[in-house]
């Protein structure tokens, strides 16, 4: 299938699905069981040096429950932000503790229901 082709049918499938976010060839949809893929990763230093990076998705799916690894190291601490209003999904998590010993690296969210997230290759570095 041509690149025209895709993007005709990318166009008609995303004008199709009601209350859908779109991210690359990716349709997600409320209240399909498609799960996000984080789509940006920043790393903030805080006051007392302490490194936090915030994962942000491209969709409202990230759940209570989710663990992650970061270049395959867990961190210590997950905290969902940018709550979906009257739902329990968030946009983004921020992850705390040993975030440094797998950046630059592949970011994989693990879902309660055992499934993972494409892996999401996050470039940042933590300055020594």
């Amino acid at each position: 299938m041509g690149s025209i082709a895709r993007a005709v049918l990318f166009a008609v499938v995303a004008l199709s699905v009601p209350h859908s976010f779109a991210s690359g060839s990716k349709v997600f949809a409320q209240g399909d069981d498609q799960l996000p893929d984080i789509i940006s990763c920043q790393l903030k230093r805080s006051s007392t040096g302490q490194f936090r990076l915030r994962l942000t998705a491209n969709s409202d799916r990230l759940v209570e429950g989710i663990t992650l690894t970061i270049g395959g190291v867990s961190p210590k601490r997950l905290k969902l932000k940018d709550r979906q209003p009257g739902t329990d999904f968030f946009f983004a998590v921020v992850a705390k503790g040993r975030v440094c010993r797998g950046l630059p690296g592949d970011i994989v969210v693990t879902f309660p229901n055992g499934r993972t997230s494409t892996p999401f290759r996050c470039f940042q570095i933590c300055p020594n």
